[in-house]
């Protein structure tokens, strides 16, 4: 999609005060590229340690882009934003379709660690109480 096309979508979903301009939509999608969220091959987002509700992220230089595509795939908003992708009209339906499987797998992972947590806090407050 061209530029500013990206710059009309985006003013129709968000509004146009501040008005973004395609330099300020650019520098926002280059700066994105300092927080990619670091995936296994099957698209589960890595984490440092078990307890770890953030998950690692990869610092992307734009000179490393090329490599990582090829290991990982193109990098798009249905990678960063699952979640988000699959509401916006101008993701095409296999970008959504790709995005639906992802944000299902990650919100998984999510509540899973969330449950985890209490449970391991839990049971620290009660050992605390003995």
């Amino acid at each position: 999609m061209k530029w500013h096309r990206i710059k009309e979508e985006f003013a129709k979903l968000f509004g146009n005060i501040p008005e973004r301009t395609v330099q300020g939509l650019q520098a926002w999608y280059y700066r994105m590229d300092q927080r990619i969220p670091m995936c296994d091959p099957d698209g589960r987002l890595c984490f440092n340690n078990e307890d770890d509700l953030e998950p690692r992220y990869i610092n992307l230089k734009i000179c490393d882009r090329g490599y990582l595509v090829k290991c990982i795939g193109p990098l798009g908003i249905a990678q960063r934003y699952p979640e988000r992708a699959v509401h916006y009209s101008w993701v095409d339906a296999e970008t959504k379709a790709k995005a639906r499987d992802l944000a299902a797998k990650r919100a998984l992972q999510y509540c899973e660690r969330r449950l985890r947590r209490e449970r391991r806090l839990g049971l620290q407050g009660q050992k605390q109480r003995r």
